[in-house]
């Protein structure tokens, strides 16, 4: 079969290929044509256990992992056509499918995996089923839309930089950073393997619990230990009034079920310092990862990813030993601070989403504000879960809660408390 089977198929046939799921938020009704958030593949069967946890439960792949019986796009036309058709599924997608679950398509990525807008130049943005003036942001664009649109009941995505965090809060489902390493990562296209991390959406945390278990396994530590609340200080004056008005109220039903905060910082050396220094890190490994194939292709690639790709090619990892102390200075740091049992409480984002139509601009500089937050999840490596708990004009935003490494169930354990009595 050609590796450019799929391109620019007929519209009536992607008809064909899809069943037409219906679902209503807030009034809108989406089905998988009008939410925008699948990849137009022909639909191939992928076989899943009758019965397991997960049985009864659907669920969408990011277009980065393979599928057997797909290609694999990476959100760039070129990229697909070198691809072919993947005889082998990722492990951690046959992790769900062993568990029951049943696999509904692969879901749009911003291009390449490098931007965190939610709006592809080649194949389009998906809907933002919380919030449809205003973008799902990225990169997991598509399975944030196909929770928030109803289409299936969780979905797979990657958090490098904010990836999953990003998305959960601008469409106002719960979105889980792993601790890195907590999830193979093989059958993979990787932007910067030293901060990748197998993530996933779902709108109900009883649903988050059942995956989260089956993806990552039992803790480490599975001690129920009793959190203490720790207040992010620098983060949330960074993003100012509006944002703490928002949170106010998930924010004081953490102190009431986990008591009063101590106070912490996650930049002491600051936060535009410890920013640049992830940025450099990640666009030279994204440069390692994509390099050989921007420079042998020479693909057509989207603003915003263009220019990100040019300023990784200057860096290279051997000479950013000055990024890599301070990476190892944040990671030290925060687990100083968060111990075994410490809880940071956070705003995941400056604002709601980036409203449709944005200039890319307004697009950069958000994406920046918002990378001085969710760096530090790469460069330390702890979990880090957004929760849909606020809301700015209509729109949704999320806060997180950030716990110690290795402790992802302990950490989730906690935010369904939270979301149990919000």
């Amino acid at each position: 079969m050609s590796h450019s089977f799929l391109f620019f198929q007929p519209e009536s046939m992607r008809v064909t290929y899809f069943c037409h799921c219906l679902m209503t938020i807030g009034g809108r009704m989406y089905d998988r044509l009008s939410a925008r958030c699948f990849m137009p593949y022909p639909e191939v069967p992928v076989p899943h256990a009758k019965e397991g946890p997960l049985t009864g439960l659907t669920f969408a792949v990011k277009d980065i992992f393979d599928v057997a019986g797909y290609p694999t796009s990476a959100g760039n036309p070129t990229f697909l056509a070198l691809q072919g058709i993947k005889q082998k599924t990722a492990s951690c997608v046959e992790k769900l499918l062993a568990a029951g679950a049943e696999f509904q398509g692969k879901t749009i990525t911003d291009e390449l995996a490098f931007s965190m807008q939610g709006a592809n130049f080649h194949f389009g943005a998906p809907i933002n089923g919380g919030a449809p003036d205003r973008y799902t942001g990225g990169s997991s664009s598509g399975s944030a839309s196909a929770v928030s649109c109803g289409l299936v009941d969780f979905a797979l995505g990657s958090d490098t930089g904010g990836s999953i965090r990003c998305p959960a809060s601008q469409c106002g489902v719960i979105g889980l950073r792993p601790t890195v390493g907590r999830a193979a990562l093989d059958h993979c296209q990787p932007l910067s393997k030293s901060f990748d991390t197998v993530g996933f959406f779902a709108r109900r945390m009883e649903v988050f619990e059942k995956v989260a278990a089956v993806l990552y396994g039992q803790d480490a530590n599975p001690e129920d230990t009793k959190p203490r609340l720790i207040f992010v200080d620098d983060i949330w004056t960074l993003f100012g009034d509006k944002v703490q008005q928002a949170l106010k109220k998930p924010y004081e039903a953490a102190v009431g079920l986990f008591g009063s905060p101590a106070s912490g910082q996650f930049s002491p050396q600051g936060l535009e310092r410890t920013f640049l220094a992830f940025r450099k890190l990640q666009t030279a490994e994204a440069w390692e990862s994509d390099g050989s194939f921007i420079e042998t292709y020479h693909p057509v690639l989207g603003p915003g990813v263009r220019e990100r790709f040019i300023l990784a090619k200057q860096w290279h990892v051997e000479d950013l030993s000055p990024e890599r102390e301070i990476q190892a200075e944040c990671r030290a740091h925060l687990t100083d601070l968060l111990k075994d049992d410490g809880l940071a409480i956070l705003p995941t984002m400056p604002d709601a989403g980036i409203p449709v139509g944005a200039s890319e601009t307004f697009v950069e500089r958000f994406r920046q504000k918002v990378s001085m937050c969710l760096c530090h999840g790469g460069l330390s490596g702890f979990p880090w879960i957004s929760l849909p708990l606020g809301t700015i004009n209509g729109a949704p935003i999320g806060i997180s809660l950030v716990g110690p490494k290795g402790r992802d169930l302990w950490l989730i354990a906690q935010a369904a408390k939270l979301m149990f009595i919000c």
